[in-house]
């Protein structure tokens, strides 16, 4: 996690972090939290697997989505674009398993394609983030043990009050040890 004061350059860092990466010959995909309300849940990763299926064909998305497209297209619309064949995924009574069958399919997802190219995954402006977002990020960074995935995530720390959910997510992966905290500041 990369933190800081307005225009210190957290975006700049992560923008050169990716140059450097892509170079190495990893694979980058962002994705930005809006400050303006009315986000789909899950936005950033929307747009993360949006910008990784727009540089594939149909067979490779089916490939790495494998049984999970059905899940994974209930949030990202151009899944289903994709693949026009899929059947939309048993309904479940329960919310919360749910939630864990998408969240399950995405982190499978995630990891099937970075055997192929290690991914680096930018989550920025985490300080507008909704929970839905950072609840996925928990779970994701708890089952990427051995994966090829580095995810950097970029927030404003002063818009982080303790009500705020990413109050919650820092430490839930703070207790889980899953991440290290870089406090940008000024020269």
């Amino acid at each position: 996690m990369l933190t800081g004061d307005l225009g210190i350059g957290k975006t700049h860092l992560t923008e050169k972090l990716a140059q450097l990466a892509t170079e190495q010959g990893f694979e980058i995909h962002f994705g930005y939290s809006p400050e303006e309300r009315g986000a789909p849940p899950y936005w950033p990763w929307v747009q993360i697997i949006r910008s990784y299926i727009a540089k594939r064909d149909a067979d490779t998305v089916r490939s790495m989505m494998g049984a999970g497209a059905t899940d994974i297209a209930t949030v990202v619309a151009q899944v289903r674009e994709l693949l026009p064949d899929l059947e939309a995924p048993p309904e479940l009574d329960d919310p919360d398993a749910q939630r864990f069958r998408l969240f399950d399919a995405i982190t499978a997802f995630l990891k099937r394609a970075a055997e192929h190219t290690p991914l680096v995954l930018i989550l920025d402006d985490l300080q507008w983030s909704d929970e839905s977002p950072l609840r996925l990020l928990e779970f994701i960074s708890r089952e990427l043990t051995g994966a090829r995935i580095l995810i950097i995530g970029a927030y404003r720390n002063v818009d982080v009050s303790r009500s705020h959910p990413l109050f919650r997510t820092l430490g839930d992966l703070t207790r889980q040890r899953l991440f290290s905290r870089i406090t940008l500041s000024g020269l």
